[in-house]
Parts: structure tokens; C-alpha cells; sequence
């Protein structure tokens, strides 16, 4: 699904702040490969090459790689460490690895 995004005009004084950040960010996503985007008129449209789901998949395997050297397990100790692991959360992943038979 396509989103648009309305363009201001280069020469517009009321722009938001976060403004040039998103499309700096949408710029990112477009080099890495993960949108697209084209414009008709005054609108950009960005189109997701991928699924959602796909890509919480790779970004939580380079972020895992990139901080935890690769272990799960460091990442989940941060993030119980953290408090950002409520008990539900940590029952899923017990059933999870119990599926697994981990």
C-alpha cells in the first residue's frame, strides 16, 4: 500500500522540524532497499518493498548481530533487565522455546 506524503514548496518558511529528518529517514529506507517512492504533482508516494513482518525479522537479526554479538540471549537479558520484558511477554517466549524444543 502506498502512503502520500504532501510536499511543501521549497521556499516555505512554516515547515515542521521534523520535516527534512523524515525525509532523510525515507531516503535511508529507499538506499537499503526496503521502499520506494515517486512523485506526481505536489506528492510523494512511498511504497514498502517488503512486509512488515520480513523486516522486524531482519532489523532485530542486525541489531542483534550489530549489539549483542549475535546472542539472543544477551538481548533478552537487556531487555528484562531494562523492563522491557513483562511477564506475558516472557510466558510467550517460554511456550516459544517449548514449541521449539530449545
Amino acid at each position: 500500500m502506498d502512503a502520500a506524503l504532501r510536499m511543501a514548496q521549497p521556499n516555505c518558511q512554516n515547515l515542521p522540524d521534523k520535516f527534512p529528518k523524515t525525509l532523510a529517514f525515507l531516503q535511508q529506507m529507499e538506499d537499503k532497499g526496503y521502499i520506494t517512492t515517486y512523485r506526481k504533482g505536489h506528492f510523494a508516494y512511498v511504497h514498502a518493498l517488503m512486509p512488515e513482518e520480513d523486516f522486524q525479522k531482519e532489523h532485530a537479526r542486525e541489531e542483534t548481530d550489530f549489539w549483542f554479538r549475535g546472542k539472543a540471549s544477551a538481548f533478552l537479558a537487556a531487555l528484562y533487565e531494562s523492563g522491557g520484558l513483562p511477564a506475558e511477554d516472557a510466558g510467550k517466549i517460554r511456550r516459544l522455546l517449548d514449541e521449539w524444543n530449545y
